[in-house]
């Protein structure tokens, strides 16, 4: 951290809004949408209109004729099939929509998981330090006692291998700590000399004890929320479009109709003259192209339903993990926390009296940071499993 940088605070909210407002892919996602929409207004039902000037050859204006036909031809479409393009391309708009959302809803829960997570090693990095702290007092009490004689080599080794442990311990946790604050400086896009200060609760979660929705109404809110319903449902009615465009197709149309008029000295009323054009799809008759169409549209169909039945199986994996972890929680809350407590009360009674030898001392506070970092963990995971619900459920 460099001294003199400006610090900035985050909460989980505000970390989730900046991330969306800078990560790079949003704003691609963001113009493709554009993209796809401005596409789809394109398309419009006005037929190719051609200015058509024949029949006009040097000679005749040489000899004085000077006749020649002036033509407006246009290309009609057929009319089912410009609305099945419109239709078409409006779904590819909903299409690009939903993979925005897919990849702002990815982008919100990294940055409230990183936020979580960091606020909860900075709590298991305080207690791993304490303990580290214990068992380094500890080795330092062992070594002085070997050279008085009074411990044995195997206790002062048995202690120095404790304190290494917790050195490891704690410098393993710095380097997770460290990686993922990394991440999340990442995320933000923020300036290398930035610092980052989280505040408020942890993933953003304020309620750790909600209770989840039931099973029924978390699907039905999840298949309302989650984009990828959405774009399943647009891929579907895009295929159902290229069946009936396909059909379309094979059916005989015009492919131009012109006026025309001959243009010359003594032009009249019978100088205009029509003309028409057909054109007859027998390759399409004979090439069964909406067969092709509609394995595709099962396809769609198949990989909706895949969507929906991949939604449901986790809704109902998300839920039982919250049910798990709110009463693992409440088992902590009510049995392991007191406990920590009473140990805690105890040490401090104990040392004010000088009646707690240093080995009952070490053993008591090592099993308080135990318990502690057991608390913790609990926690966390009851945090993640919140944040995940939100996630599975496309809650904003």
């Amino acid at each position: 951290v460099l001294d003199g940088s400006p610090v900035i605070s985050y909460t989980a909210q505000e970390s989730a809004a900046r991330a969306l407002r800078v990560h790079p892919e949003l704003r691609v996602a963001k113009a493709r949408v554009h993209s796809a929409r401005t596409h789809a207004g394109a398309l419009g039902q006005i037929p190719a209109l051609e200015l058509r000037l024949t029949e006009l050859h040097l000679d005749d204006l040489v000899d004085g004729e000077r006749k020649f036909d002036l033509g407006l031809r246009f290309r009609p479409e057929l009319p089912g099939l410009v609305a099945t393009e419109r239709s078409r391309a409006a779904e590819e708009v909903t299409v690009e929509a939903a993979r925005e959302t897919r990849l702002a809803l990815a982008v919100r829960a990294r940055a409230m998981t990183l936020h979580g997570e960091i606020l909860a090693g900075v709590r298991r990095l305080e207690i791993l330090q304490e303990r580290s702290a214990l068992l380094e007092e500890a080795r330092g009490r062992q070594e002085s006692a070997a050279a008085q004689g009074a411990s044995t080599s195997l206790e002062m080794n048995l202690a120095q291998l404790a304190a290494v442990d917790a050195q490891d311990d704690l410098r393993e946790a710095k380097a997770s700590l460290g990686d993922l604050r990394v991440e999340l400086h990442s995320l933000l896009s923020l300036a290398p000399g930035e610092q980052l200060a989280l505040t408020g609760p942890p993933g953003g979660v304020s309620e750790l004890l909600e209770a989840p929705p039931s099973n029924d109404a978390a699907l039905e809110e999840a298949l309302k929320n989650r984009p990828e319903t959405r774009e399943r449902a647009a891929r579907l009615a895009q295929a159902h479009a290229d069946v009936w465009s396909e059909q379309l197709k094979r059916i005989p149309w015009l492919s131009f109709a012109q006026a025309s008029r001959e243009i010359r000295p003594k032009s009249d009323v019978l100088s205009w003259g029509f003309a028409l054009g057909v054109d007859i799809p027998i390759e399409r008759w004979f090439a069964d192209g909406a067969a092709a169409r509609r394995a595709d549209l099962e396809v769609r169909r198949q990989e909706e339903r895949a969507a929906i039945l991949a939604i449901a199986g986790q809704v109902a994996d998300v839920l039982q993990r919250v049910k798990t972890s709110i009463t693992r929680y409440e088992e902590v809350k009510r049995l392991i926390i007191p406990a920590i407590d009473a140990a805690q009360a105890v040490t401090d009674a104990k040392s004010a009296e000088r009646g707690l030898d240093a080995k009952r001392g070490l053993r008591l506070g090592l099993n308080r940071l135990n318990t502690q970092l057991r608390a913790l963990e609990a926690e966390r995971d009851l945090i993640a499993a919140q944040l995940q619900l939100r996630r599975v459920l496309a809650r904003p």
